[in-house]
């Protein structure tokens, strides 16, 4: 199910979602976000009371401003806007009871969600992933830049990726 303005996609909307669109309509309406509603940007998320899985990452790119389709980038990993997701995302995962993985993407995610001081290193991280299970899975940002890093790290694709693939499959079974 896709959802662009923070409701269900189709049928009635259940009260969590309901609150879930109070959520995105007040994000609009925070002075923090003035000159993206102003621009016509939207906050590029999609979010429903009944997720099992989310996915967190970076500051989104134009291309995924653009179409607010999130993860719609080739590339990048920018800074999220300071203080926005310790403002939002508490209240959005207060509003999804179900969630039983949390893939956080690039630095800047694992970083924040996992404690981790600056000077910790994805790679390093990536690789000890099991230490975050079975809440939260480390990842590195899948963009064509990284390519280079994944021909230089060839264990992720053999041992990092088949495991997410199993908790994915796990945390969607019930």
């Amino acid at each position: 199910m896709r959802q662009e303005d923070g409701r269900r996609a189709q049928g009635d909307p259940g009260e969590g979602d309901q609150r879930l669109g109070r959520i995105f309509e007040a994000i609009k309406a925070d002075p923090q976000n003035e000159a993206y509603t102003r621009a016509g940007i939207g906050p590029p998320y999609t979010a429903s009371a009944t997720s099992r899985i989310v996915i967190i990452g970076q500051a989104p790119g134009r291309v995924a401003q653009d179409t607010r389709i999130p993860w719609n980038d080739k590339s990048g990993d920018l800074p999220p806007r300071r203080g926005f997701a310790q403002k939002w995302h508490p209240r959005l995962l207060e509003l999804m009871p179900d969630v039983r993985l949390t893939v956080l993407i690039g630095s800047y995610a694992t970083r924040r969600y996992l404690g981790l001081k600056s000077s910790a290193k994805l790679t390093d991280v990536v690789r000890d992933y099991r230490l975050y299970l079975p809440e939260r899975f480390p990842l590195a940002h899948p963009s064509p830049r990284n390519q280079i890093w994944m021909k230089r790290n060839p264990w992720f694709e053999e041992d990092v990726v088949p495991e997410l693939r199993r908790r994915v499959a796990e945390a969607l079974a019930g």
